[in-house]
């Protein structure tokens, strides 16, 4: 009897342990199976960002392309602005450099002016000396010419007279026979004078 007391002893122990074992892992499995629903929970929570973290990036690929076609054609635009650039400033040396050619051939044209002038004002005394000179000569020649009329005529009394008789401009000379008439000296200082200052200017 008291083996059989034993026995049924030792075997209500081992129920006992296995019904607190069994309750373990009951408990196990139940949080388990909370572990598992959270973890689903996560998991859909994480689909969702994933989702729309795929969006996003979509989103910003969309937009860089956005951004580089507009950075090729900001590019394009900047190489045709270079390009104009470079072209205006070879432009501007161009007409620098003429404008430096201009003044150069302004001062040459000035400097020709001034020695224009300077040779006019040369040429006006020069023809003021020549028409002085041009008066003189005809006043001898009208001179040597009544003398050579008055020796033509051999007569002492038409010698004598020619002696005495003074030079008068615009003189006639008939008693020669040639018909030739002498202008004033200052009627020839006006005919040639316009001529003069038009050849001088």
């Amino acid at each position: 009897m008291q083996r059989l007391d034993s026995e049924i002893a030792t075997h209500r122990n081992r129920i006992e342990f296995n019904r607190q074992r069994a309750q373990e892992l009951a408990e196990l499995i139940d949080r388990a199976r909370r572990d598992i629903a959270e973890a689903e929970n996560k998991r859909h929570q994480q689909e969702a960002q994933i989702k729309q973290t795929n969006s996003s990036i979509a989103e910003i690929e969309q937009h860089l392309k956005e951004k580089e076609a507009e950075l090729t054609e900001l590019s394009a635009l900047a190489g045709e602005i270079h390009k104009k650039r470079s072209d205006r400033v070879t432009r501007l040396q161009e007409l620098q450099l003429a404008l430096s050619k201009s003044e150069s051939r302004i001062s040459a044209l000035e400097e020709e002016l001034t020695g224009t002038k300077a040779r006019r004002e040369l040429t006006h005394a020069q023809v003021e000396q020549l028409l002085k000179e041009i008066e003189a000569l005809t006043e001898a020649r009208d001179r040597t010419r009544r003398a050579n009329r008055c020796l033509a005529e051999s007569r002492p009394s038409s010698t004598a007279r020619c002696r005495d008789q003074p030079s008068r401009k615009g003189e006639t000379s008939r008693a020669s026979g040639t018909g030739s008439y002498h202008a004033p000296s200052h009627t020839r200082r006006k005919a040639i004078a316009p001529g003069r200052v038009a050849s001088a200017e």
